[in-house]
């Protein structure tokens, strides 16, 4: 794996789930060697928890799966056109699709470990599938599709260009044919 996280190799990474320049978000790093599942472990804090408080808030846990697997198609992109993350032209991927089942509560008390398999890749979409489990028990997976955007343009205008690429995305998202359609 690789020493930095892929999140850290992503200029202008502002997310709030894994991007490292967002003070304030959840700051997941994700690892992955260019083969197999991409790795990323997370503590929950207090301020992540559910109603009950010794469980995980479902949207902390959609945040993770959407982040890990988005950044690991990112990273897929890079490694299929042979060039470092980051380097550019820069290259994007904004979620179409996210389809997640919980099964069962996932604890505050213990770290999370995510995993994330390519399915199908193209140049356009990638298609992943992401498990989030706790002491090796599987507490939600989701399946989801993302369209890539080759932004030219680097600094703050690369950065809005890539808004306007995930907001077209996520409008067109209403089913999984239209997530699909979206990005091929």
């Amino acid at each position: 794996m690789t020493e930095r996280s892929l999140q850290e190799q992503i200029p202008h990474n502002h997310c709030f789930g894994c991007g490292p320049s967002n003070e304030g978000g959840l700051n997941l790093k994700s690892y992955w060697s260019g083969s197999g599942p991409s790795i990323a472990r997370f503590t929950p804090q207090p301020q992540h928890c559910s109603a009950p408080a010794h469980f995980v808030n479902g949207g902390i846990i959609a945040t993770l799966l959407d982040c890990h697997s988005i950044c690991t198609a990112m990273a897929a992109a890079y490694h299929r056109e042979a060039r470092a993350i980051g380097s550019t032209p820069l290259c994007y991927y904004a979620t179409a699709s996210l389809v997640i089942h919980y099964r069962r509560p996932a604890p505050m008390e213990t770290e999370l470990e995510l995993a994330a398999e390519i399915l199908d890749a193209n140049d356009k979409r990638c298609l992943l599938h992401c498990t989030l489990s706790a002491d090796g028990k599987l507490c939600a997976e989701g399946e989801g599709s993302g369209g890539t955007g080759i932004v030219v343009l680097d600094g703050p205008l690369a950065v809005t260009a890539l808004s306007a690429l995930g907001n077209l995305a996520i409008m067109h998202a209403r089913s999984e044919k239209h997530a699909r359609d979206a990005v091929t």
